[in-house]
């Protein structure tokens, strides 16, 4: 079984909690954190369309971009001379 699911360019991983018997799934690559859960594959894939959907409109009403990727920069120091830049 894949645990990636797609729609529209969003994609969405997916995970199974055995003690609710729950589907649940999060955009992945995008700077918004959106989950979504269902009791089985077909309601998760409903509901993965509609939290997308719903998204979608949100970013139109707020004029902001739907796929801007989660990107952060971390600066590391070590010793005095060297700085260590990370990007997530």
């Amino acid at each position: 079984m894949k645990n990636i699911m797609k729609y529209k360019n969003f994609y969405a991983s997916i995970h199974y909690e055995e003690e609710t018997s729950t589907f649940w799934g999060r955009i992945e690559f995008i700077e918004d954190i959106i989950t979504f859960e269902s009791d089985s594959l077909e309601g998760l894939k409903k509901e993965f369309k509609e939290v997308v959907e719903e998204h979608l409109e949100e970013c139109k009403i707020l004029n902001k971009d739907p796929y801007k990727p989660y990107k952060r920069n971390f600066n590391i120091q070590e010793g005095r001379k060297k700085t260590l830049l990370l990007n997530i």
